[in-house]
C-alpha cells in the first residue's frame, strides 16, 4: 500500500533549498492522509522552539557552575585564611565508609585550626562542619593560599553542613578543605589521601 499523499506549497528546488538552510521559512507545507490541503505552519513552531531553547538556558548562564566558586566566596574563604584567625580547637565529626549507619570519628581543629584524617582508595568520607552561626558554609580547596574549587568527587552540603567527598583512586597526597561562616571564623580538614598515582595539585 502507497504511503498517504503529501502535498507541498513550494517547489522541489525552492523546498530543497530551504532544507538545506535548516529551517523552513515558508509555513505553507501542507500534509494529510488525503487532498483536503490542510496545512501546518512550520515557521511558528520553529520560532517557538527558539524561544523554548532560551529559557532552558537562562537559569545556568545565571547561576554559578555546578560545584565552582563564587567570586565573592573564594575572596572570602582567602582573606579569612591570610588573616590566620582560626577556628581553634573545633569538633568535627566524620564518618569514612558507605555504611551510613557507621559510628562517627571525632578529630579537632587543635590549635593551628586544621583537623588531619586520611583515606584509603576510593573511601567516601563525610565531614559534619562545626555550626556556630545559622548562616551556611562555603568552602574551597586551598592550595598556596588561593581557593580552588572542591576536588572531583567532593560536594558541599550547605543546608546541613556536611561536606562530602568520594576521593578519586588517582589522587595522593594532602588537600586543605578550607570552610567558612561568613563572620566567623575560617576552619579546615587536611584529608591525606593514598594512592599508588600521584597527582600534582601545588
Amino acid at each position: 500500500m502507497l504511503p498517504p499523499k503529501t502535498q507541498v506549497g513550494r517547489s522541489s528546488a525552492a523546498r530543497k533549498n530551504l532544507l538545506e538552510r535548516g529551517r523552513d521559512e515558508a509555513g505553507d507545507i501542507a500534509v494529510g492522509g488525503d487532498d483536503s490541503g490542510e496545512t501546518i505552519d512550520f515557521s511558528l513552531l520553529g520560532a517557538n522552539m527558539k524561544i523554548v531553547s532560551l529559557l532552558l538556558l537562562l537559569p545556568s548562564a545565571l547561576l554559578p557552575i555546578y560545584g565552582q566558586l563564587l567570586p565573592s566566596d573564594a575572596a572570602a574563604l582567602e582573606a579569612a585564611w591570610a588573616s590566620g584567625d582560626r577556628l581553634a580547637q573545633a569538633d568535627i565529626p566524620l564518618r569514612k565508609g558507605f555504611n551510613l549507619n557507621a559510628p562517627f570519628e571525632h578529630i579537632s581543629t587543635g590549635a593551628i585550626g586544621i583537623a588531619t584524617t586520611n583515606t584509603v582508595q576510593w573511601e567516601r568520607i563525610e565531614i559534619h562542619l562545626p555550626r556556630a552561626a545559622s548562616v551556611t558554609h562555603i568552602a574551597c580547596l586551598m592550595v598556596d593560599g588561593k581557593c580552588r574549587n572542591l576536588p572531583v568527587g567532593a560536594k558541599l552540603d550547605k543546608k546541613n553542613s556536611v561536606l562530602y567527598w568520594h576521593v578519586p583512586n588517582a589522587y595522593k597526597g594532602d588537600f586543605d578543605l578550607v570552610f567558612l561562616q561568613p563572620g566567623g571564623r575560617v576552619g579546615a580538614v587536611r584529608v591525606t589521601a593514598g594512592s599508588n598515582v600521584v597527582t600534582k595539585l601545588r
